[in-house]
């Protein structure tokens, strides 16, 4: 009989434990870097959640300085924040659509709900406001009393 083979023989079970070891740490690795990953993923939606929402801010503040003052000059965030805030929101769906998981749908359903509230602010509060304000204040103070804005 050889010697090679029961030298060999003692040693394999630490091979098998080895490898062993190793596969389960490439899989450890693995899934960590997919967390990673989501874990960035996650924070960059909501990087770009709180811009939308600054946005947000910029129309409602815009228009009511305007109707508070006159000054077309307080228009300008309105005016950006209209122009930026559809780009903003289709880059938040972008991103939820790119998630995997099991809350993906929530994300885009929530998603369309604060796409059509701004629709709706925007056709009933926005845009009327700026009318009523540029005919006169007292139109434009009338219709914020009715407090549509506010509801």
């Amino acid at each position: 009989m050889r010697l090679a083979p029961l030298l060999l023989l003692p040693q394999l079970p630490v091979w098998i434990l080895l490898t062993v070891a190793g596969l389960q740490l490439s899989a450890a690795v693995e899934a960590r870097a997919q967390a990673t990953a989501q874990a960035a993923h996650s924070r960059g939606q909501l990087a770009r959640m709180e811009a939308a929402l600054r946005l947000t801010l910029d129309l409602e503040t815009g228009v009511r300085g305007y109707v508070i003052t006159g000054q077309a000059a307080f228009l300008t965030p309105y005016r950006e924040a209209t122009t930026a805030l559809p780009q903003m929101l289709a880059t938040l769906r972008e991103g939820a659509a790119a998630q995997a998981g099991p809350d993906r749908p929530a994300q885009l359903a929530r998603l369309s709900r604060i796409e059509t509230l701004l629709e709706r602010w925007q056709a009933g509060v926005g845009r009327p406001e700026i009318v009523a304000r540029g005919r006169s204040a007292q139109e434009a103070a009338a219709l914020v009393a009715r407090g549509t804005g506010r509801r």
